[in-house]
């Protein structure tokens, strides 16, 4: 499902024209990019939770020419699954 798609199922489900559902969407993914950016947890009951991580620095390898490297500190965001929608899709 793409954003087009998640628009039109909006739309669909709540009777709203498409062009208000697209403000709805964008409306939203901005305030989870605003928690993301200020490092917040964001949880979303029945769905799952978004959450910054750091990964510390290290060193690899570039793949093509085998050289070592030195990979930065970085800061990443990871998805954790709720239980209830994990269960549904595992039929448990």
């Amino acid at each position: 499902m793409n954003k087009k798609d998640l628009i039109k199922y909006v739309s669909d489900k709540t009777l709203i024209t498409e062009k208000d559902a697209g403000v709805i969407i964008d409306v939203v993914f901005e305030g989870l990019k605003e928690g993301i950016l200020s490092e917040d947890r964001i949880v979303i009951q029945n769905f799952g939770s978004f959450f910054p991580v750091t990964r510390a620095s290290r060193k690899a390898m570039h793949p093509q020419t085998g050289e070592k490297i030195d990979v930065p500190e970085k800061t990443v965001v990871k998805f954790k699954l709720s239980n209830s929608l994990y269960n549904k899709m595992n039929n448990v």
